[in-house]
């Protein structure tokens, strides 16, 4: 009887680990600097903003502008919902998490799938912008 109890014991404690597995910190990118691909040279504010929504449009993300430097950027896969708000200038961009359903969220902890498609949108800005700044290099010379 004492080792079914224990089996249950590590059963259920095994559960628990994996459930929380699936869950990690909310990753937010805080002023993630804007490096253009030759030193010195200015980018536009819209530059920055076509670059911020092409990115987005090319991962299925629906990005609305607030204003010149904000925009709310939503994600919808399959039964999940994701809202972030994007704050951008020619130096920096920022995402910020708003909300989300179905994806775990409580206490600061989220489904690790956000944090990968934070990370992806934050990759492609950035490639977007380095495009950016290396067509206009193209076109100059």
């Amino acid at each position: 009887m004492k080792k079914l109890a224990l089996c249950l014991v590590i059963a259920l404690g095994c559960v628990g680990l994996l459930s929380s597995c699936r869950t990690s910190t909310v990753y937010n990118v805080d002023k993630h600097p804007i490096v253009t691909k030759i030193i010195g040279e200015n980018i536009t504010q819209q530059e920055v903003t076509n670059a911020l929504f092409d990115a987005g449009a090319s991962l299925g993300w629906i990005i609305q502008q607030e204003n010149a430097s904000t925009a709310k950027a939503s994600l919808f896969v399959r039964n999940h919902e994701v809202k972030a708000l994007i704050n951008f200038n020619t130096k920096e961009f920022s995402i910020e998490y708003l909300s989300s359903n179905n994806l775990l969220d409580s206490k600061g902890k989220i489904h690790k799938n956000y944090n990968k498609w934070i990370i992806n949108l934050r990759n492609a800005i950035n490639k977007n912008l380095n495009q950016t700044t290396g067509n206009k290099a193209e076109k100059s010379s």
